[in-house]
Protein backbone atom coordinates (compact mmCIF):
# COMPACT_ATOMS: atom_id res chain seq x y z
CA UNK A 1 0.00 0.00 0.00
CA UNK A 2 1.03 3.54 -0.82
CA UNK A 3 0.23 6.90 0.63
CA UNK A 4 2.05 9.46 0.32
CA UNK A 5 0.94 13.18 1.47
CA UNK A 6 2.04 15.72 -1.13
CA UNK A 7 1.42 19.76 -0.34
CA UNK A 8 -0.28 19.20 3.07
CA UNK A 9 -1.68 22.68 3.98
CA UNK A 10 -2.97 23.29 8.41
CA UNK A 11 -4.58 26.05 9.17
CA UNK A 12 -5.35 25.82 12.95
CA UNK A 13 -6.81 28.08 15.72
CA UNK A 14 -6.90 26.80 19.55
CA UNK A 15 -10.02 24.71 18.94
CA UNK A 16 -10.37 23.83 15.22
CA UNK A 17 -7.88 22.74 12.20
CA UNK A 18 -8.23 22.73 8.37
CA UNK A 19 -6.32 20.64 6.62
CA UNK A 20 -5.56 19.73 2.87
CA UNK A 21 -3.63 17.73 0.50
CA UNK A 22 -2.91 16.11 -2.91
CA UNK A 23 -2.63 12.37 -2.21
CA UNK A 24 -0.58 9.56 -3.57
CA UNK A 25 -2.52 6.67 -3.45
CA UNK A 26 -0.72 2.81 -4.83
CA UNK A 27 -0.64 -1.03 -4.51
CA UNK A 28 -0.83 -4.27 -5.82
CA UNK A 29 -3.96 -5.53 -6.75
CA UNK A 30 -5.18 -9.14 -6.33
CA UNK A 31 -4.28 -9.92 -10.36
CA UNK A 32 -0.60 -8.89 -9.42
CA UNK A 33 -0.70 -5.46 -11.20
CA UNK A 34 0.36 -2.20 -9.99
CA UNK A 35 -1.44 0.94 -9.47
CA UNK A 36 -0.92 4.22 -8.69
CA UNK A 37 -3.38 7.67 -8.43
CA UNK A 38 -3.81 10.51 -7.23
CA UNK A 39 -6.28 12.07 -4.61
CA UNK A 40 -7.09 15.70 -3.50
CA UNK A 41 -7.75 15.06 0.56
CA UNK A 42 -9.80 17.84 2.56
CA UNK A 43 -10.04 17.14 7.07
CA UNK A 44 -12.27 18.99 9.15
CA UNK A 45 -10.64 19.07 13.08
CA UNK A 46 -11.81 19.92 16.58
CA UNK A 47 -10.01 19.83 19.68
CA UNK A 48 -11.35 17.54 22.25
CA UNK A 49 -9.84 18.09 25.69
CA UNK A 50 -5.73 17.25 24.26
CA UNK A 51 -7.24 15.12 21.60
CA UNK A 52 -7.53 16.56 17.96
CA UNK A 53 -10.71 14.66 16.66
CA UNK A 54 -11.70 14.73 12.72
CA UNK A 55 -14.97 15.73 12.17
CA UNK A 56 -15.64 16.06 8.06
CA UNK A 57 -13.10 14.35 5.72
CA UNK A 58 -13.61 14.72 1.63
CA UNK A 59 -11.52 13.03 -0.62
CA UNK A 60 -11.71 13.74 -4.69
CA UNK A 61 -10.03 12.75 -8.09
CA UNK A 62 -8.20 16.06 -9.58
CA UNK A 63 -9.30 16.35 -13.01
CA UNK A 64 -6.32 17.56 -14.94
CA UNK A 65 -5.66 19.86 -17.96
Amino acid sequence: MLFELEDLVIHASVESGFAYDLLQCGGTLSNGKPFRDMVRAAFCLIKSGSDWKIVHQHMSKPMGG
